[in-house]
């Protein structure tokens, strides 16, 4: 059902004091360039929507012939702690190519594989790319240790703004940054991301209204974000929706699907998907 630019907003707003938590959401249609912007900017904790800035800034340097993406690599100690991924399940010694640890740091959001990485491309090699790309609000702060030196805020480990993330969707999309090749390679491996509970988790995919979604979620504690592109068969759209201090998120066992933090991403993505897709 169509929704009108002001009855989005409205809800919007909604929800956030609904759930006593801060919310922010960006979204722009592709073709026309229209946008809806909620609290768009500022430092959001990112939860694990940062390995999406610290993907391209793999292919960058890639692309700049400064890594060989088909290197093998194995994690060091330094690089493993507990979250999502699999990487920690499996024997130590294993070696796996760059491509692969950028694959499994999507798909299954592989901490591990992110850790490894991150010092790999380096901290600061990956905040100057996404300021170049004019993005204002992100940062890569330290490797991901969100219990031993970050809690109880996420930022101190790394930040963005639903703005920012949309702009480099839209740049990705558009083939504004990197080559045309390695942009179709990140949000191909985007497409791939097995983590369904945010974004397009009420969008009409199984009847096709929606082709694919491209997208990298985050859920840590009352952190809930998601991020990504939208396509369908007359256009395409970027998105990104993130909450922060949402009430009751903190709960033991209820980081993943089944939260009122995931509820809200999902509704709110559907509310943007009616309002851009009448």
């Amino acid at each position: 059902m169509a929704v009108t630019k002001d009855e989005l907003l409205r809800k919007i707003v909604e929800v956030g004091r609904e759930r006593r938590g801060t919310v922010g959401v960006a979204a722009r249609r592709l073709d026309s360039g229209e946008e809806v912007r909620y609290e768009a900017e500022g430092e959001y904790p990112t939860a694990s929507v940062i390995k999406l800035p610290i993907l391209v800034a793999l292919y960058r340097k890639a692309a700049e012939g400064k890594l060989d993406l088909d290197e093998r690599m194995t994690p060091k100690p330094e690089h493993y702690m507990t979250g999502t991924g699999v990487l920690n399940d499996l024997s130590r010694d294993i070696s796996l190519s760059l491509r692969d640890l950028a694959r499994l740091m999507i798909i299954v959001s592989d901490n591990v594989a992110t850790n490894l990485i991150i010092d790999l491309v380096g901290r600061a090699y990956i905040n100057e790319a996404m300021q170049e790309y004019g993005l204002k609000d992100t940062a890569v702060r330290q490797r991901l240790d969100y219990i031993s030196k970050a809690w109880p805020d996420f930022r101190r480990v790394a930040i963005s703004s639903p703005s920012d993330l949309v702009l480099l969707l839209s740049k990705l999309s558009r083939r504004e940054i990197l080559t045309p090749e390695a942009c179709d390679e990140v949000i191909d491996t985007l497409i791939r991301n097995q983590y369904q509970e945010m974004l397009p988790r009420h969008l009409p995919v199984e009847r096709q209204r929606v082709l694919w979604v491209a997208d990298k979620p985050g859920m840590l504690w009352d952190v809930r974000a998601d991020a990504g592109l939208v396509a369908t068969p007359g256009l395409t759209y970027a998105v990104a929706i993130m909450l922060y201090g949402i009430k009751g998120e903190r709960r033991a066992g209820r980081i993943f699907a089944d939260t009122d933090g995931a509820h809200i991403v999902a509704r709110l993505s559907r509310l943007i998907y009616d309002y851009f897709v009448p």
